[in-house]
C-alpha cells in the first residue's frame, strides 16, 4: 500500500517514481479481477515497470493493496490541469489503461494525458479477462486498431509497443517548432552562425567532424553502466578517449573524465560539466540546447546525432524497440575505427551483482523500450564488423562474444 497520504496524491503529489509506470483505473473489484491475468503477466515480463492501480471509488484502495501486493494502490489526482500534469510527471506514467468504462476517464484527465503524449486505452472487463477495445481520443495521433477479442498475449504485445515509444520525442513534436532552442539548433547548421555559437553549443554534423573533435583516437574505452564498469583493471588500461552513458557514474568518481556521453535525459545534460553529447534524435538535440545553451550557469557543450555518425543504427531492424544509449555508444566507437576498443559495463542486466554498481534495489532487467535479445544481436553484429584489437571486460558480454566467434569462425 502506498505510504503517501491520499490527499497529497489527489493534489498531484504522489511519491516520485524511480521507474516508468503503467496506470490502471477501474471502478469495481470485478474490473480489476478481469485485469488480474494481464497485470500478472506484465509484472513477470517487465520487472522494471511500476503498476499503479487506482479507482474512482477510493474505498477500493485498501482492497487493491491487499489483492495486488506487487502493485501500488494510489489515489487519482483531481482533474485540474496543473495537478494532473504534476501527477503524471512525478509518477512517470507511460500508459493509462481504463477498464470497464472507468469514471476516471474524464476530459480533465484525458487532456492531461494528451499533453504528455501518454497513450490512453479503453478496455472492457468480461468475466474471462480484460480485453483492449480502443484507444481513447485523447491520444488521437496514437490511435490504435485494437480488436475487441484480444487475448492476453496480443494485449501484452500491443501494450509493449506503446510502452516502448519515446514520449519525450512525441511531446517535443507537439510543441512550438520555432522556439529559442529550435532556432539555435537550426543556426548550428548555418556556416556563418556555427562559428559564432561555438562558445555555447557546437554541433558535429558527421563522423569526420566527430573524429577531428576527438583528435582521431587510436584507442577508445566504452563503459556502460553495468557492474563490470567498476573493474579495477580498467584504470590501468591506456586509452585516448573515454565514452560513457548517462551520468550515474559521477557519484562513484571512478573513470569519470568522460570525453563523450551518450544520453537522452535532461538530468545528464545538467549534471556533466564538460563533454561532447551523443544524442538519438533532433528533438534530443533541441532539449540539450534548451538545457545548456540557454542556462548561463552551465558550460558549453558539443553534440551530435548518433544517426549522423553510426549508420549501423539505422541498418538494424529494431522493430518497435529502440537502441539503448549503450548500443549507440558502441556503434559510434566502432564507426570511428580505432586501432583498439575496450568495452566494459555492458552486462546485459545479467550480472550477479545487479543492474548497476552498488544498486541492490533496481530490478536486473531492461526497461520496456529495450530487450536483451535485440540488444545482444546488435552488439555482436557490431563486434563482428570491428577490425581492430578488441578488449572486453565483463563475463557476460565476453561469453556471448566467444560463442559468436565460434559461429562465424573467427
Amino acid at each position: 500500500m502506498s505510504g503517501r497520504p491520499r490527499w497529497l496524491e489527489r493534489l498531484g503529489l504522489p511519491e516520485k517514481a524511480s521507474e516508468r509506470a503503467l496506470w490502471v483505473a477501474a471502478d469495481s473489484r470485478a474490473g480489476f479481477e478481469a485485469a488480474a491475468a494481464l497485470l500478472a503477466e506484465l509484472g513477470a515480463r517487465q520487472p522494471r515497470l511500476r503498476l499503479l492501480l487506482t479507482s474512482a471509488d477510493e474505498a477500493l484502495l485498501p482492497w487493491l493493496a491487499a489483492r495486488f501486493p506487487a502493485c501500488r494502490a494510489v489515489a487519482s489526482p483531481w482533474p485540474v490541469p496543473a495537478l494532473v500534469n504534476e501527477y503524471l510527471h512525478r509518477s512517470d506514467i507511460r500508459l493509462a489503461l481504463f477498464v470497464g468504462g472507468s469514471r476516471l476517464a474524464v476530459p480533465g484527465l484525458l487532456r492531461g494525458l494528451e499533453r504528455r503524449a501518454v497513450p490512453a486505452v479503453l478496455a472492457d472487463a468480461p468475466a474471462d479477462g480484460c480485453r483492449l477495445v480502443s484507444a481513447l481520443p485523447a491520444t488521437a495521433e496514437r490511435r490504435l486498431s485494437l480488436d475487441g477479442g484480444t487475448a492476453v498475449a496480443e494485449a501484452l504485445r500491443q501494450i509493449g509497443e506503446m510502452l516502448a515509444r519515446d514520449l519525450k520525442q512525441s511531446r517535443d513534436a507537439t510543441r512550438e517548432r520555432w522556439g529559442p532552442s529550435r532556432l539555435l539548433l537550426e543556426l548550428c547548421h548555418h556556416p556563418r552562425w556555427r562559428h559564432r555559437l561555438a562558445w555555447r553549443v557546437r554541433r558535429l554534423d558527421d563522423l569526420a567532424a566527430l573524429a577531428e573533435a576527438l583528435g582521431r583516437p587510436k584507442s577508445i574505452m566504452c563503459l556502460g553502466n553495468g557492474p563490470s564498469s567498476t573493474d579495477p583493471a580498467l584504470a590501468g588500461m591506456a586509452r585516448d578517449r573515454l565514452f560513457r552513458v548517462n551520468h550515474g557514474w559521477l557519484r562513484h568518481g571512478y573513470l569519470s573524465d568522460a570525453d563523450v556521453v551518450f544520453t537522452t535525459g535532461r538530468p545528464s545534460f545538467k549534471a556533466i560539466p564538460k563533454c561532447i553529447f551523443g544524442l538519438q534524435s533532433e528533438d534530443g538535440c533541441a532539449r540539450l540546447i534548451a538545457a545548456r545553451a540557454l542556462d548561463p550557469r552551465l558550460g558549453p557543450a558539443g553534440f551530435f546525432d548518433v544517426h549522423d555518425v553510426a549508420p549501423a543504427l539505422a541498418a538494424f531492424d529494431w522493430g518497435h524497440l529502440r537502441p539503448t544509449n549503450g548500443a549507440t555508444m558502441l556503434a559510434t566507437a566502432v564507426a570511428l575505427r580505432p586501432a583498439r576498443l575496450i568495452v566494459a559495463g555492458i552486462d546485459l542486466f545479467q550480472h550477479p551483482e545487479g543492474a548497476y554498481p552498488g544498486d541492490a534495489a533496481t530490478a536486473n532487467a531492461y526497461t520496456p523500450a529495450h530487450s536483451r535479445e535485440s540488444e545482444l544481436e546488435f552488439l555482436l553484429g557490431l563486434l563482428a564488423g570491428f577490425e581492430g584489437e578488441l578488449v572486453i571486460v565483463g563475463d557476460i558480454l565476453s561469453a556471448a562474444w566467444a560463442r559468436r566467434r565460434q559461429e562465424i569462425g573467427r
